[in-house]
């Protein structure tokens, strides 16, 4: 069977990281997949380790949301390939690669990662229910997408399958090697106690939040913090960071593209969503737990569902720094 997946991209987010670990994977196991890149700004971090990975990729340059070529692109790659089925991925490619399949009658799917709170209005509603009615079926990626979904009128439920995503957890356990590997190369004590946050430096990720948080755990000189990525706020936020009282603990290290090297070296990891953003699903909580880090995430979105509050990680107030604080203070304190 021979798949063509579809997704603009404009770096290595929560997207581009499921699709790096599922299309090699579904190669092993004998799908011919193939992805089409709707390319703007930093795609070629997604696009390089792909390629790497041995995925046959294509790249359109889509750098606006609205682009004349995509469409004759994605036609022109779907009659090259004739592949079974279309999967396309978050609403760019809905858009342009649903009209796709529909023009070449291709048989076709559609991802949703993320709650998109334009779809409450139009003409964006209306656009992403005409993707959603020509796909076969539509996967959310959690309950809370889906619940969204169907809130909207996006698709109904018979149509929509909730699939959690999963990642290869071989060689993500860290040993005491990787742990010192991992602080030497950020420029931290080997006994210090890493509050650790991975992810995109964008609007409603909650890195003021966890700012703040710190610095109330800031007269303990063995606690550092760690914000490992890069966004569009970066600038906003290490200037944040730079005027803290406790800068000289604070690290941050921008794009990380091996983040293994990174989460090796935490003692707990956080994911402070903000509401503003909400969020689909939270692979780096996984990605966390993986190491077998405990993970302190806000109330929200369907990181209620990834994280078991009190058992796999606790779940605080989303905003509240000082919630945010408090349980972070309880694990510096009882580490076991």
């Amino acid at each position: 069977m021979r798949v063509l997946h579809i997704a603009k991209v404009s770096g290595m987010g929560g997207t581009e990281r499921m699709l790096l670990g599922l299309l090699p994977h579904l190669r092993s196991e004998g799908v011919d997949a193939h992805m089409l890149v709707l390319a703007s700004d930093d795609a070629d971090r997604f696009v390089e380790p792909l390629s790497a990975a041995g995925v046959p990729t294509q790249t359109v340059l889509m750098n606006h949301d609205v682009s004349v070529r995509a469409l004759p692109m994605i036609v022109g790659a779907a009659r090259r390939l004739s592949p079974d089925i279309l999967h396309t991925h978050l609403f760019h490619a809905d858009l342009y690669g649903q009209l796709a399949a529909r023009f070449m009658r291709i048989p076709s799917v559609s991802t949703m990662q993320s709650v998109m709170t334009f779809f409450s209005r139009q003409p964006y509603r209306a656009l992403a229910r005409a993707a959603h009615a020509n796909a076969f079926a539509t996967i959310a990626i959690s309950q809370h997408v889906a619940n969204y979904l169907h809130s909207t009128g996006i698709t109904t439920p018979s149509k929509t399958e909730v699939i959690w995503p999963g990642i290869d957890v071989g060689g993500w356990r860290a040993d005491q090697d990787r742990r010192a590997s991992a602080r030497a190369g950020l420029g931290i004590p080997a006994d210090a106690f890493v509050i650790g946050m991975t992810g995109r430096v964008t609007q409603g990720k909650g890195h003021e939040v966890l700012l703040a948080a710190f610095e109330q755990l800031g007269e303990d000189p063995t606690v550092r913090l760690v914000m490992a990525g890069a966004g569009e706020r970066f600038g906003n936020v290490t200037a944040l960071a730079s005027r803290s009282p406790f800068a000289d603990r604070i690290h941050m290290p921008g794009y990380c593209p091996d983040i293994k090297s990174v989460l090796a070296g935490f003692d707990v990891a956080v994911v402070p969503t903000t509401p503003d953003l909400d969020e689909g699903f939270g692979l780096v909580a996984v990605e966390a737990m993986a190491f077998g880090l405990p993970v302190v995430a806000s109330s929200l979105g369907a990181l209620t569902e990834v994280v078991a509050d009190g058992v796999t990680g606790t779940l605080v107030r989303p905003n509240d720094d000082a919630a945010l604080a408090l349980a972070l203070r309880a694990l510096r304190d009882s580490p076991a």
